[in-house]
């Protein structure tokens, strides 16, 4: 099943804990990313990129993505905004 995504620069609609894992597509696609711990996150964006980001704690950033790989994943406490 594809993600759904939502197009806007509104307010998120919802927020969501994440557990990587490399074949799981996320119920809905990410507007953003937060990590509470500090470390990399290894995702896919909803175009089809693989890229292995590097978050501080308590960073979130805007980036639209569907799957949150476990490989290579070590920040923790990740949430999810659509």
């Amino acid at each position: 099943m594809a993600a759904q995504i939502h197009d806007g620069d509104g307010p998120y609609r919802g927020v969501f804990l994440i557990t990587p894992n490399d074949t799981t597509v996320l119920t809905n696609a990410t507007r953003a990313i937060r990590a509470t711990g500090a470390g990399n996150v290894n995702l896919r964006t909803i175009t089809g990129q693989t890229v292995v980001c590097a978050f501080t704690a308590g960073e979130t950033r805007k980036i639209c993505a569907d799957i949150v790989l476990s490989t290579s994943t070590t920040a923790t406490g990740l949430e999810g905004m659509y």
